[in-house]
């Protein structure tokens, strides 16, 4: 008999869940810190299988699920979704849920997903790169002798300049709220609530009073995830992309970052060629990913 129960932080924590992987303990936390939920399977009043969900704006994405090796092939895992997509149709909000091409498990999940009525809703490219690799590092300072600091140069002779946004001219941030859905994106919104801009690793470049790009990112352990960047309308095709950027991958270096993971959706190909032009100097791999919908 499988028993389904989203259950509370306090009693998550009185769980002995020593049998699943460790990352649960991060997951499980994300999605208490954005109002999400955690769906658990019990069998025999043992736990066999975990659901996480992170609450995303209007929507709930599904950021782990894992069933133990002699409960698989039982439907715990169809009943796990199930009951999530169930939960979040009654707030009248969708379920997400990201499928790794390249992952052991994509074929099982692809399936999964289609039994319960997902559809496919957009594709991305997940990129890897290792800045503190002795190689990567060298191919980066090779870069920036050949063309990076020279374009970059070029760009601040304009009269523009690169700061972290806590030192930002508060002129300059109150023009950019201003401009948010404007002149960039409304969903790349680097002062939305939740947002995972940490200052250290987001750089906003811009020319008087005038926001140009921007970098956010968030550092969990020794990776930092590339959450968002953006350029203004009227400055694409200018070269405003790379100032931020610039300073983003030389700040991951000095400060040893092991891991930086960029996921690019696939239908921008501005950020594409920006990603290949720019950063491929250290990307070691990438992967292929598709977001499912319910």
């Amino acid at each position: 008999m499988q028993r389904i129960q989203a259950v509370s932080f306090f009693s998550f924590l009185l769980e002995d869940f020593s049998r699943f992987p460790a990352s649960i303990q991060h997951f499980a936390g994300k999605a208490f810190e954005t109002g999400g939920e955690i769906l658990v399977c019990r069998q025999e009043e043992q736990p066999v299988g975990v659901l996480c969900l992170e609450q995303r704006g209007g929507e709930r994405d599904v950021v782990y699920l894992y069933v133990l090796e002699e409960a698989r092939r039982r439907g715990v895992a169809q009943a796990l979704l199930a009951k999530a997509v169930e939960d979040a149709r009654n707030e009248g909000e969708p379920v997400t849920m990201r499928v790794i091409a390249e992952h052991p498990y994509a074929a099982c999940y692809r399936a999964l997903c289609a039994k319960l009525g997902f559809a496919p809703a957009v594709t991305a490219t997940i990129f890897h790169a290792r800045p503190c690799d002795p190689e990567k590092k060298a191919a980066w300072e090779a870069f920036k002798a050949r063309r990076g600091r020279r374009n970059y140069e070029w760009v601040l002779r304009k009269g523009g300049a690169v700061s972290r946004f806590s030192q930002a001219p508060a002129a300059v941030l109150s023009g950019m709220k201003e401009e948010v859905g404007r002149q960039f994106p409304h969903y790349l919104d680097p002062f939305a609530v939740p947002n995972p801009r940490q200052d250290e690793y987001s750089f906003l470049f811009y020319e008087g009073d005038r926001a140009l790009s921007f970098v956010t990112a968030s550092q969990h352990g020794n990776r930092v995830l590339f959450e968002q960047t953006a350029c203004r309308k009227d400055c694409r095709n200018t070269g405003a992309f790379f100032p931020p950027l610039y300073h983003f991958i030389d700040t991951v270096i000095q400060n040893q970052i092991h891991l930086v993971t960029f996921t690019v959706y696939d239908a921008n190909l501005a950020v594409h060629k920006m990603t290949d032009g720019y950063l491929k100097e250290i990307l070691s791999d990438r992967k292929h990913q598709c977001t499912y919908i319910s």
